[in-house]
């Protein structure tokens, strides 16, 4: 009988060891505590992502409690939590919307809707509102789950819910806009001019009287829609340089402000007219929401595999401040700005720019965050749910207790690097170098023991990055479903950051972007990014030239999906609407003189699957 605990036992003992603790520290600290609420995507109907009335994390970050969704299946959490009550409402990629006590992290019901939810609920009068990829928009009861009513729009409905003059708001996969009675779940009107999907979050503005009503999306098809939310006809609509537009729209203070996504712009928009009040070049992809806080406009953006926040007014840039990989859209309470990126690192930014603590969570992060009360709430791509709270003493790392507590730590600066904390060892090239440089004939091949010594060293418990290699008479494994860890990820995007040459293609409602790095290691080193835009999975192949005469004899290449067919380098995979793959091929095939050539764009052919 195995006598380790399991993961889920671990999380469970976190969960009772926190709420004895804040029973312990019932004088001090739970007294000064306030439940708060963030009771829909970017706290108010505009989405500005910005919490008046939270305290936030000050200093010393720790979990109070973390949950984790079943396992039975993909559990995912990939869109933000919604606060209020006293209870946190979240969603998973395992099709279940939960409901959690907020002192402990206690289950206290679930639904199950049918399909992964990938959007943050909307918490009105005692009531949820919530919305899956299978177009459907439910309503249950805030207190106990019970549902009160459920509709099927077209196409999958991943903008959260906004609910408003008795309406319940929504974009869908199939370019429309809903209003759905929020009392019993009829159609009040449909908007279909949108000619793609439309995944953003309705940002909401309500008057005095009802001709005042507007809802304001963003629409893959590169446009900003203003829409009279009375008759659902257009009052405006604005064309970025590039679309698609898939971050949603935040309004406040008469203007609407949205990132352009590829075009890498951030807009201000008079509200009443559309028209371009200003707009700022952020030199990097805008695909999230922006925070707007008194005039002050805080957005994400990324290139080249690093993430870039952004602190503007009247279209100026204030400061800067560099994170890690893609960061979350920001959120906004009590002076700071919080971001988390998919490294896994959770950043406390204050008014300057400057970091004021970061805390590594156990796996991606790909939501935005949740300030309520004293309270930071988010999820990560391993499904579980974090509550951080200043000095929280919780054990949560990898499912292993630990001596030393994943904790935060106090920031020196506005700029961290990839993988700080317990995967900081991959900053150095160096220790790149010992990754890449045992590339052999033209393919990506880690030298895994001697990586995963220095791993083990510096981490509790990493996974081996990919399946060992087969043993004589074994079938080889496909390489495409080796699973890259989140080392591979860390790896991938350093080689990213260093590149030096970059090329984008768009084909097919796939964005394609290569990058060589050949000055950093030995040999070039070629990574690619895919996005998809499509409304259905495809399957994409790219196919490379290999340089060289020399016999590759049998090696075969280790993970990341790629593969030798005759004279070309071959990379196949399958990817999903709206999502986003990234892959890493060593070339020490290719030589000096033939780098030009290595940037040559790959030959692509993507099939609808």
């Amino acid at each position: 009988m195995n006598a380790e605990p399991t993961r889920r036992e671990l999380l469970s003992g976190v969960a009772v060891a926190a709420a004895a603790t804040a029973g312990a520290h019932t004088g001090t600290v739970g007294a000064q505590a306030t439940l708060g609420r963030w009771p829909t995507f970017g706290y108010d109907l505009g989405n500005t992502g910005h919490n008046p009335d939270a305290a936030g994390v000050a200093a010393s970050p720790g979990p109070a409690w973390a949950f984790e969704a079943d396992t039975d299946t993909d559990n995912a959490v990939s869109a933000a939590a919604a606060v209020a009550d006293g209870r946190i409402y979240v969603g998973s990629e395992n099709n279940r919307l939960y409901a959690l006590d907020r002192s402990d992290g206690t289950e206290m019901w679930r639904v199950d809707t049918g399909a992964p939810v990938r959007s943050t609920p909307a918490v009105v009068d005692g009531t949820v509102y919530a919305s899956n990829d299978g177009g459907r928009v439910l309503a249950v009861d805030a207190e106990t789950g019970a549902p009160q009513w459920d509709l099927t729009v077209g196409g999958r409905v991943r903008g959260s819910p906004a609910v408003a003059d008795g309406r319940v708001h929504v974009g869908s996969g199939n370019g429309a806009v809903y209003a759905i009675d929020a009392a019993d779940g009829g159609q009040v009107w449909a908007f279909e001019e949108p000619e793609e999907r439309v995944n953003t979050a309705p940002a909401v503005v309500t008057g005095e009287g009802e001709t005042d009503l507007r809802v304001y999306v963003g629409s893959e098809d590169g446009r900003v829609y203003a829409i009279d939310g009375i008759s659902g006809n257009e009052v405006w609509s604005f064309e970025t340089s590039e679309g698609p537009v898939t971050g949603s729209p935040a309004v406040a203070g008469g203007r609407v402000y949205v990132g352009g996504g590829i075009d890498e712009q951030v807009y201000a928009l008079a509200a009443d007219s559309g028209e371009v009040d200003w707009q700022f070049a952020t030199g990097g992809a805008t695909v999230t929401s922006p925070a707007v806080v008194d005039g002050r406009v805080y957005v994400a953006s990324r290139a080249g595999g690093r993430s870039t926040l952004h602190a503007l007014e009247a279209g100026e840039e204030r400061w800067v401040f560099e994170g890690d990989l893609e960061l979350t859209a920001p959120a906004v309470a009590d002076g700071r700005v919080y971001v988390a990126s998919r490294a896994g690192t959770v950043y406390a930014v204050d008014s300057d720019g400057q970091t004021d603590w970061s805390f590594e969570a156990d796996g991606p992060v790909q939501s935005s965050l949740a300030v309520a009360g004293d309270r930071l709430y988010f999820g990560t791509k391993t499904g579980v749910v974090y509550a951080l709270t200043e000095d929280g003493d919780a054990v949560v790392g990898d499912g292993q207790p630990s001596d030393n507590p994943s904790r935060g730590s106090p920031g020196g600066g506005g700029s961290p690097g990839v993988g700080s904390g317990r995967f900081g060892f991959l900053l150095f090239p160096a220790t790149l170098v010992a990754f890449v440089a045992t590339v052999a004939g033209g393919l990506y091949a880690a030298h895994r023991a001697g990586l995963l010594a220095r791993i083990e060293s510096a981490a509790d418990s990493v996974d081996t990055l990919f399946a060992p290699p087969p043993e004589d008479g074994e079938a080889e494994a496909d390489g495409e479903d080796d699973e890259p860890t989140e080392v591979w990820e860390l790896v991938l995007a350093d080689v990213i950051d260093r590149a030096e040459q970059t090329d984008r293609t768009a084909t097919q409602d796939l964005l394609v972007a290569k990058y060589v790095d050949s000055d950093s290691l030995e040999s070039p080193v070629v990574a690619y990014e895919i996005e998809s835009y499509r409304e259905d999975p495809a399957r994409i192949r790219l196919t490379e030239p290999r340089f060289g005469d020399d016999d590759h004899g049998d090696v075969r290449p280790l993970g990341d999906g790629w593969a030798l067919d005759d004279d070309h380098l071959v990379f196949e995979a399958t990817i999903d609407p709206g999502e986003s793959l990234r892959t890493l091929v060593g070339r020490p095939d290719c030589p000096p003189e033939l780098l030009g050539d290595l940037l040559e764009r790959p030959d692509i052919t993507v099939e609808s699957t």
